[in-house]
């Protein structure tokens, strides 16, 4: 919370979403908020029944007051000029939310930190020159009227950033990214919780591709099936059109890597490709574990999933 009070910017608000924290977190934001008038704290009691992400972000945007919202976790930290460039994009009218950089600030600690942080540094790079704009969870802004005409996000939701991409772009609005401006974040220490965070990742991008897309659905599995069966062939026919393709691709993705290390302050290009291979490696058994596991699911799993109303329609409803 420090970082959040020492931004470089004139007018701004902090909101503090106390999920039922067990430990000093809500003293701690209180302090903060005696002390910074722009800070404000929300605190969700532990025997409420809804608790997550998705909870505390709603939350948050009920009482926000600003024009843009910007969705931090809490354990992102952010440079003193970070608003002064994040806020750049929205010069353009048309554009309803900016994706921010992200990098991770404990790479070093162990191999799973190492794999996980040089992978948003290639991540960076794929979200500057060739991804669609899109909300990875944190360090995303967005106008608060765009967010009034979505629905609010489900306090069960699998991934809050996927539904929240979904619903803004199925209304037609434009998402950018922002690399000029960088949240650093602290990646999983440990392959149990990168695991859990990748399934969580994917279960989301699935689920909300079969309720709004099912043709981009079939189109990502079939993209995966191809992937399998180039590393199959790689190792029994290395010379095949799959292998030599998957094989293509990973020099390719090298390449751009250094192409680029100068732009994007890449020290150690050979370290960014190891851990961004084997992290898409990691990726790509969770991917074959999720569409394992959708196999099971029935057309009500899907429809639970489905939230029509808008931000603005559930406050009428609730103040009625």
């Amino acid at each position: 919370m420090k970082r959040l009070t020492e931004l470089n910017y004139g007018n701004y608000e902090v909101i503090v979403i106390d999920d039922g924290s067990n430990d000093r977190t809500g003293i701690i934001a209180d302090e903060f908020s005696s002390k910074h008038k722009n800070f404000k704290v929300v605190h969700i009691p532990s025997e409420h029944p809804e608790h997550g992400k998705a909870k505390a972000v709603n939350e948050g945007v009920k009482i926000a007051q600003g024009d843009i919202i910007l969705i931090l976790d809490a354990d992102n930290l952010v440079d003193p000029d970070y608003l002064e460039k994040a806020l750049k994009p929205f010069a353009d009218s048309s554009v309803a939310g900016v994706q921010t950089a992200i990098d991770a600030y404990n790479t070093h600690k162990n191999i799973c930190t190492f794999i996980a942080g040089n992978e948003l540094l290639f991540t960076n790079i794929l979200m500057k020159y060739f991804l669609p704009g899109r909300s990875f969870g944190c360090g995303f802004l967005i106008r608060r009227k765009v967010l009034e005409k979505i629905p609010p996000l489900r306090s069960y939701t699998v991934s809050e950033d996927e539904q929240m991409t979904a619903s803004i772009k199925k209304e037609g609005f434009k998402l950018v990214y922002c690399t000029d401006a960088v949240v650093h974040e602290h990646v999983p220490e440990s392959f149990r919780h990168m695991f859990k965070q990748r399934k969580r990742w994917f279960l989301g991008s699935m689920y909300e591709l079969l309720i709004k897309n099912r043709i981009a659905a079939l189109l990502q599995t079939m993209l995966i099936i191809l992937i399998d069966l180039g590393l199959a062939e790689l190792v029994f026919k290395p010379l095949s059109f799959l292998s030599s393709l998957l094989m293509g691709t990973a020099i390719a993705a090298f390449v751009l890597i250094l192409s680029k290390s100068r732009e994007f302050s890449i020290e150690k290009p050979v370290n960014v490709f190891l851990g961004t291979l084997a992290s898409y490696s990691i990726n790509l058994l969770m991917y074959n574990y999720v569409f394992l596991k959708l196999l099971a699911l029935t057309p009500d799993d899907l429809k639970r999933y489905k939230t029509p109303k808008t931000f603005v329609e559930c406050q009428e409803e609730q103040s009625q």
